[in-house]
């Protein structure tokens, strides 16, 4: 198994039901959820449902996702996670995306964790392209995208319904 993923100071490895509560603490920030297609009343049973889901290998099935838990280098704090789905039609092509709780916001975690898992992607699991996208007034996640050698390929307007409004999404890739 290639996992834990490491960096000076973060262990990157799928979510385990040792995560379910701090999971859940921060998918129910209305803060962290706005931006995401969950809503803040993510419960545990949710949780226990997403993880027990979780592929079994290194990588997800194409059209499937993996959500890997960022932790403390020591393990005892999980600081968010990273999406990774393998595109069904584009053979190497994965679409990453973030959530991060609000204490761990603003340090730099977000673009370590990515940037480590991004490395993993192109280096050994064969990735030719890694691509996401946000909401385009989530000015932070545009940032961090860019942050990290993406490069903005599109702005659709009014592209989708969600949450009560028509949204418009950024995508970037590299």
């Amino acid at each position: 198994m290639t996992y834990p993923l490491t960096t000076t100071r973060l262990s990157i490895s799928p979510l385990t039901s040792q995560d379910a509560a701090a999971f859940v603490a921060y998918r129910q920030v209305p803060e962290v959820a706005r931006w995401q297609g969950w809503e803040p009343r993510f419960d545990l049973n949710d949780a226990a449902e997403l993880i027990g889901q979780q592929p079994k290998t290194d990588l997800p099935a194409p059209g499937a996702w993996l959500q890997l838990a960022i932790h403390n280098s020591a393990g005892d704090v999980l600081h968010g996670d990273v999406a990774i789905h393998k595109m069904a039609q584009a053979e190497h092509t994965f679409e990453i995306g973030i959530t991060l709780a609000p204490d761990s916001q603003s340090q730099g975690i977000a673009r370590e964790a990515l940037e480590r898992v991004i490395h993993y992607l192109f280096t050994e699991a064969g990735a030719q392209q890694i691509i996401a996208s946000c909401d385009s007034r989530n000015l932070a996640a545009a940032k961090l995208m860019v942050a990290v050698g993406m490069h903005k390929t599109a702005t659709e307007t009014n592209v989708e319904f969600f949450k009560g409004e028509w949204i418009s999404l950024d995508s970037f890739a590299m």
